[in-house]
């Protein structure tokens, strides 16, 4: 298999309205049993809370749905499913713009604080259930932890990196034969009835898993399927 770490973010979506909802942690391709020239997407919905009411057959707090389209992703769950998504878009926007101007001081940080401060940014009216606080900090740890390994080739959690934590993940991503993914897909279906009844993993073709951790300051795995009739990238959440 080969694994893209950290894709572009331009590269990713047939509709640019989902960037700043989801992460694309790495791209895989070459997966046994599936077309070579397959190429599969692994997201990750950290930095947002969600609001159960509007899980759909599509997503919820424990899968997301994605249906490949011209080598991008496309998504078809209701947006308010993620609480506070009404400014989301221009919330990413302002941390892009900020990160830009001032990556060099954020790279330079020593500390969680020196990275994650907000006296930079312009203050944004947020509506309730929208944790900007949590959104800032799942952003630009996202991005020093890809931006420290394009510059260093090392691929450190942002713990590790800021926390002085032994915390080394060893890989971005580990295929379905590995003996994590394994014990991490029992789980998912022993809890599949209860967790995302809308879905059945024994249809589904297995690729692996993404310790979704090391980008974030908080994370889950992400345990991937794919659909191979329906043509769909399942990305199951997995909170072990």
């Amino acid at each position: 298999m080969t694994i893209t770490p950290h894709p572009d973010w331009a590269t990713v979506w047939a509709d640019e309205q989902w960037q700043g909802f989801f992460y694309p942690l790495c791209r895989v391709s070459g997966v046994p049993g599936l077309p070579t020239e397959l190429a599969l997407l692994v997201l990750s919905t950290n930095g947002l809370w969600y609001d159960e009411a509007f899980a759909t057959a599509e997503a919820s707090a424990h899968f997301t749905v994605f249906r490949g389209r011209g080598g991008q992703v496309a998504f078809d769950g209701d947006r308010r499913l993620f609480k506070g998504y009404a400014v989301v878009a221009e919330f990413r926007a302002r941390l892009a713009a900020d990160w830009a101007r001032n990556q060099a001081q954020y790279l330079a940080a020593t500390t969680p604080e020196q990275l994650f401060a907000v006296d930079q940014l312009p203050p944004l009216a947020t509506p309730a259930g929208f944790d900007a606080v949590y959104f800032l900090e799942t952003f630009r740890s996202f991005c020093y932890v890809r931006e420290q390994y394009r510059r260093t080739g090392r691929f450190r959690s942002i713990n590790a990196w800021l926390r002085g934590w032994h915390e080394e993940p060893g890989a971005f991503f580990v295929p379905a034969t590995h003996a994590d993914f394994r014990d991490a897909d029992a789980e998912a279906r022993a809890n599949q009835a209860y967790l995302f009844p809308t879905l059945d993993l024994a249809v589904l073709h297995p690729v692996g898993l993404v310790p979704a951790a090391p980008y974030f300051p908080d994370g889950n795995t992400m345990l991937l399927y794919f659909d191979p009739v329906g043509q769909r990238l399942v990305c199951v959440h997995h909170y072990g």
